[in-house]
């Protein structure tokens, strides 16, 4: 079958320690010259220069020289203020060249952490040189990218004039904080029950409760919403919520009452980013006084409300998927000196790091001892010494992983979340981000790059198989897939 014709592009080139790359012009937001000093964030990766400030903004400034293992210029430098799917990040260039039409075309196979980044190149038409071109999405996936979130676009209510704008909200009251909840996220509200203490420390995060044989996250609305919380308070209802189909309870003092309101009647909040993110604006009412009417957009946007939420509520259907498979992908992210995420199917357990275990001899490959798990023998390896990390702050888990008829055991600093994505069935992608060559360590040749759903809902991961480590810490000479998903569900 002959392949359709391609359609060029328009990029951008530019020049970085003696490579030429190009970006799509559509990602490019604004060129800047790079200021003479820039404020260095506390524990940041060597690639992050520090934090530049454009019109209101604090943006980060990624050195690409750094990060692309290039060789290091001091010569002059420009910045290009990169836009992409409402996150802004500057990066740090030599000098941008011009904007051609091109179409570019994939590389071949190369299992190396820079192909990930450059998957394809296009021919510069003046010159006839290759350009490597950056994928944008792979870049702010990397661990350790620092990128800024822009605002979401405001309703544009005069849009509305003429039809009917009528709402209703559901108001409550938390300690001294009036809050009114959009009716179509309300589910019921119940006389709060028994808490079950929280199995992770995550603000706002209270514990669990069960409603009719369902577990359900519980959560205290104003530290959820970035606000201090009276210490021990937990009030005496409890109204059950869904977010993106992710369904969780809050509680609350009082439940006042049912209110009906014009969209149009919301008062704008005076300039607050968090506030404007959380919050859809103040809702008056003549004898209830003001309440801030609460922003499902702005809920979806917690990731840790969302993570722990659909760890034990079912995700309810999102509507119009019509006849597409669709299925849940979890994962867990943790901490070893650094951010990281895993398949969730791919561990076994999660423990705490025992106090004693018996010491390995070698030691040389990262083996740490082994321990006991309910008669099993856990052989322990400290994953910060895989990743090129030492540390003497002790871990404080244990990611354990079942290799064949062997388990071994992760060290690490702790876990953060569990994070679950819905999407289609077929829109999973995995590829190589780490070496995959022969005699590569084998924490490079587990890294990968991970695409889940499609269009505005697509959500690219930088993952690290611990399965696959775990097969090459036994043999590495083995040749090792990596698995996201049970096969048992979907």
């Amino acid at each position: 079958m002959r392949r359709a014709e391609a359609v060029p592009d328009r990029f951008c080139l530019f020049e970085v320690g003696g490579s030429r790359l190009a970006l799509r012009i559509a990602s490019v937001q604004e060129i800047v010259p790079l200021p003479d000093q820039l404020t260095r964030a506390p524990r940041a990766q060597p690639f992050v220069l520090g934090m530049v400030r454009l019109r209101e903004l604090r943006l980060p400034v990624i050195d690409l020289c750094a990060l692309l293992a290039l060789p290091a210029t001091t010569g002059p430098a420009v910045l290009i203020v990169l836009q992409h799917q409402r996150q802004l990040v500057a990066l740090r260039v030599d000098r941008v060249m011009d904007v051609v039409d091109a179409v570019p075309e994939p590389l071949g196979q190369d299992d190396t952490a820079a192909a990930a980044l450059t998957p394809a190149a296009l021919t510069d038409p003046d010159s006839g040189e290759p350009v490597y071109l950056l994928d944008v999405d792979a870049l702010l996936a990397l661990e350790g990218i620092q990128v800024t979130s822009i605002e979401q676009d405001t309703v544009d209510v005069s849009a509305h004039v003429g039809a009917s704008t009528r709402s209703q909200a559901l108001l409550v009251g938390c300690h001294d904080m009036q809050l009114a909840l959009p009716s179509h996220m309300v589910r019921e509200i119940q006389a709060r029950p028994t808490v079950h203490p929280p199995v992770i420390d995550v603000p706002g995060f209270v514990g669990t409760v069960e409603l009719r044989g369902t577990s359900l996250a519980l959560f205290s609305p104003l530290r959820l919403l970035g606000y201090r919380a009276p210490a021990g308070q937990q009030g005496k209802s409890m109204v059950v919520l869904a977010v993106n189909g992710y369904r969780f309870a809050i509680f609350v003092d009082r439940v006042i009452r049912m209110v009906e309101f014009e969209e149009a009647a919301v008062l704008p909040l005076a300039d607050s980013s968090q506030d404007q993110d959380l919050f859809t604006g103040l809702l008056p009412h003549a004898s209830l006084g003001e309440s801030l009417l609460v922003s499902e957009t702005g809920l979806a946007q917690i990731n840790d409300l969302t993570g722990i939420a659909g760890m034990y509520a079912r995700v309810e259907q999102p509507s119009g998927i019509g006849h597409t498979p669709w299925r849940r992908f979890p994962f867990m992210h943790f901490k070893a000196q650094g951010q990281f995420v895993t398949p969730l199917y791919q561990l076994e357990e999660v423990i705490a790091m025992p106090e004693t275990y018996l010491p390995a001899a070698d030691v040389e490959r990262g083996w740490v001892g082994s321990m006991s798990l309910r008669g099993q023998s856990v052989n322990l390896v400290d994953l910060r010494r895989l990743l090129g990390i030492v540390t003497p702050e002790p871990a404080s888990h244990v990611l354990v992983v079942r290799c064949e008829r062997f388990l071994i055991g992760f060290m690490i600093d702790t876990t953060r979340r569990i994070e679950y994505i819905d999407a289609p069935s077929d829109s999973l992608i995995i590829q190589w981000r780490g070496d995959n060559k022969t005699g590569a360590p084998p924490i490079e040749r587990c890294k990968r790059l991970v695409s889940i759903g499609r269009g505005s809902h697509q959500k690219v991961l930088s993952v690290l198989c611990l399965q696959a480590l775990a097969k090459l810490m036994a043999d590495e000479a083995e040749d090792v897939n990596c698995t996201l998903v049970s096969d048992e569900l979907s």
